[in-house]
């Protein structure tokens, strides 16, 4: 008899401790549901419910529930919703384990907004190909701070990714980063980005054009590996030295701009000879010499530019703008090499 009653006794409490952390939340706001993590430092987690989150979600920094204010500092789990954008607050510093994204299979745009505090955020190890995102079609990545280091990679071939701005307060894109993601057309780098490291764009097959912020030292190797569309190449002024095998593979280079005076060091394999021979080097006026003579950068064909205020690089479509020469000739169609844009130097290949 007591045997009966102590064995229903502990499936009672079994029952009760699986349905309690069902769908268990503390309270909500919004449409929102949140967990307590501290009420002596009145913190809080979202947390997943049965009922779904749908459209566009911002989680906001802080919280007010019977007139105590929360802060938001984690996300436990989103589950599965219908979530089709996501703005990450930068009072989050945690996003709980390797399913925290599994069911968002409608997330397009992901924004992780600028801020100091790094973001303890799982990716996928070197031992299998998934990640936190993978079941997620993000194509729009807003990445505003840095992502507390571990040994994970957090977009590695991720299908969908198109377009990525990295914000002013990134410093570092890990090693395989944005690894093999064959969609990916635009990147921009916010200008506090130090670091690239090894492998971070390899096989980003449908990247056209790179520009690399003035404030990277280093290019490591095997950086943009295999961008098999890569046509454009923009190098920052404070490069120092391009790693073995960092532009291989990339064989529709057609014109690369270096804005540094002294030229940086390259291995040979840092370019294939399909591009020494069919790529175009663009220095600074007074550098020519410099180039002709490092090693390696005398195996392209180098013209001297005025590289002063030139943004971006172009292919030769003028789609509706006004367009001048240097010397201030209006333009019927875009020529090779420097053209004045809506009054932004422009080069064209």
């Amino acid at each position: 008899m007591n045997y009966l009653l102590c064995k229903r006794t502990l499936i009672a409490i079994w029952l009760c401790l699986v349905l309690s952390s069902t769908y268990a939340y503390d309270f909500e706001v919004d449409g929102i549901y949140y967990n307590v993590i501290s009420m002596s430092e009145l913190t809080c987690e979202v947390v997943d419910v049965e009922t779904e989150y749908m459209g566009e979600m911002t989680i906001p920094k802080s919280v007010t529930y019977k007139n105590r204010e929360f802060q938001v500092v984690e996300i436990e789990t989103l589950g599965t919703n219908s979530i089709t954008s996501l703005t990450i607050p930068n009072t989050v510093t945690f996003v709980g384990g390797c399913e925290a994204f599994d069911g968002c299979t409608k997330l397009k745009c992901l924004v992780i907004e600028d801020g100091d505090n790094e973001l303890d955020l799982w990716g996928s190890d070197s031992s299998h190909d998934y990640s936190i995102f993978t079941n997620c079609p993000i194509e729009t990545l807003y990445l505003g701070r840095n992502r507390y280091y571990r040994p994970f990679y957090l977009f590695r071939n991720h299908k969908h990714l198109k377009d990525v701005v990295i914000g002013n307060s990134v410093t570092t894109i890990e090693v395989y980063f944005f690894y093999c993601c064959p969609s990916l057309t635009n990147v921009t780098f916010g200008n506090s980005v130090t670091t690239i490291e090894e492998r971070a764009f390899e096989n980003c097959t449908s990247l056209a054009t790179i520009s690399i912020p003035n404030s990277v030292t280093e290019i490591p190797y095997n950086t943009f590996r295999g961008c098999t569309s890569l046509t454009s190449v923009t190098i920052g002024n404070s490069v120092e030295s391009i790693g073995a095998y960092a532009f291989s593979g990339c064989k529709e280079l057609k014109s690369i701009i270096s804005l540094a005076a002294t030229p940086p060091v390259i291995c040979e394999s840092t370019f294939d000879a399909r591009s020494y021979l069919n790529c175009t080097l663009y220095v600074p006026i007074g550098c020519l010499d410099s180039y002709r003579s490092a090693a390696y950068w005398n195996y392209f064909m180098i013209e001297e530019i005025d590289v002063t205020g030139i943004s971006a690089i172009k292919n030769d479509k003028q789609d509706g703008k006004n367009v001048y020469d240097l010397q201030g000739r209006k333009l019927d169609t875009l020529q090779k090499g420097i053209n004045i844009i809506n009054g932004k130097k422009v080069l064209v290949r």
